[in-house]
């Protein structure tokens, strides 16, 4: 059980990390991400990065992936003056499912229902 953990904590930092691949491991999903500061308008900047990703074709599931810090900064902004609405609420930004990961790097916005990680040998 330790290991199988270890090899999915592993897993997790790499595919959630903001590091550049090369021969031994894929880049991370954040390398080379636009950094956003959502201490103020965040959101209309998720407003944005959803509208650049509706632009593509054929996306089944939208899901947002965020770091804490993200979350907690999104859970504070108001969606506008007096609505109690807030950027981040119930799970959700802008309706569209939020993960959380303390190993994410910021935050992205994408369709992962085809991502797929493969590994070779097995854990007994």
């Amino acid at each position: 059980n330790d290991l199988v953990k270890a090899i999915s904590t592993k897993l997790e930092e790499t595919i959630l990390g903001n590091a550049a691949g090369d021969a031994t491991k894929p880049a991370g999903i954040f390398n080379g991400a636009e950094s956003y500061d959502f201490t103020t308008d965040a959101y209309q900047q998720t407003v944005d990065m959803e509208s650049t990703l509706d632009g593509f074709d054929g996306l089944a599931e939208k899901v947002y992936i965020v770091s804490p810090s993200v979350k907690a900064e999104l859970r504070k902004q108001s969606k506008d003056t007096g609505s109690g609405q807030f950027t981040y609420m119930d799970g959700e930004i802008n309706g569209i499912t939020t993960l959380c990961s303390s190993k994410a790097q910021g935050i992205v916005l994408g369709d992962f229902s085809n991502y797929y990680i493969c590994q070779w040998g097995a854990v007994n």
